[in-house]
């Protein structure tokens, strides 16, 4: 079996994500608006301390919100709601600095703000430990091994289907109807039932391909006057590199639209 890479954790890992999308609002008077959205985040992790950059455009956004509770935004703070941006730094304290906080307090431009100790370095240490206590043992052990049924109800070696040089993987109602059986021995679910109960569409598709994955995912959910909310979602990943686009709908309200892209490195940045 081919074996994945796994990052150097010695060296300063960079981890991108960059999101777009837009929230249509359904109006049959007035006509349908859209507010579209964007943001990005970089992270720079070391062994001993992480930085955090974060900026958001909620420009259109802010106008939905004012529209949905009738009542404006404070001036003071408005353009730096509108342009959002942040920056962190997690090591021995965290600290953050953001124009909205600099708003907010009145406070100089750029000035760094203490959020408590953290001590960045000792946490996977303290992670570790913890695994090592007794008081906590039996419930992570427990926890672990009702993650692993589910693990093995969902991607057993038995649901991957050779495909080429590749594998597929369907879980569906019938599937989804098994794993909830599993959890519920008083309730004898099925395809059929789950129709019943308004899950009238449910599939996640996967497909691998070597080092590379991509799984689309439907859902819809609906009532005797058609379809109330449907979800459709395709996630991507290969290599370093991942992505994740799609759209919620609800009858008679709205449209969210979503384009998420990752990406992981190493780097020689600090």
């Amino acid at each position: 079996a081919q074996q994945s890479k796994s990052a150097d954790l010695s060296k300063t890992q960079k981890s991108t994500l960059t999101a777009k999308g837009a929230v249509k609002v359904v109006d049959s008077i007035n006509g349908d608006k859209s507010y579209p959205y964007s943001g990005s985040m970089t992270v720079l992790a070391g062994k001993d301390a992480a930085n955090l950059t974060m900026s958001l455009d909620l420009s259109s956004m802010l106008e939905l919100l004012e529209s949905l509770v009738e009542d404006s935004i404070p001036a003071e703070y408005r353009a730096q709601l509108a342009k959002f941006s942040a920056e962190a730094i997690l090591s021995d304290k965290a600290y953050i600095k953001s124009p909205l906080l600099d708003a907010m307090s009145e406070s100089k431009s750029g000035t760094w703000y203490a959020l408590g100790e953290l001590n960045y370095s000792e946490l996977y240490q303290h992670a570790m430990m913890q695994q090592g206590d007794a008081n906590h043992f039996f419930a992570s052990w427990e926890g672990c091994t009702a993650a692993a049924q589910l693990i093995k109800l969902m991607y057993a070696d038995s649901t991957f289907v050779k495909s080429g040089s590749g594998y597929q993987w369907h879980f569906g109602l019938a599937e989804l109807a098994k794993l909830m059986n599993s959890m519920d021995s008083e309730t004898n679910y099925t395809a059929d039932s789950l129709k019943k109960d308004g899950l009238t569409d449910f599939a996640l598709d996967m497909t691998v391909q070597g080092a590379s994955a991509t799984l689309v995912c439907k859902m819809a959910m609906a009532d005797e006057s058609g379809a109330l909310a449907t979800l459709n979602m395709t996630v991507k990943s290969s290599g370093n590199q991942a992505s994740a686009k799609g759209s919620v709908q609800v009858r008679n309200l709205c449209e969210v639209t979503f384009d998420l892209a990752s990406t992981a490195q190493t780097t020689s940045e600090n």
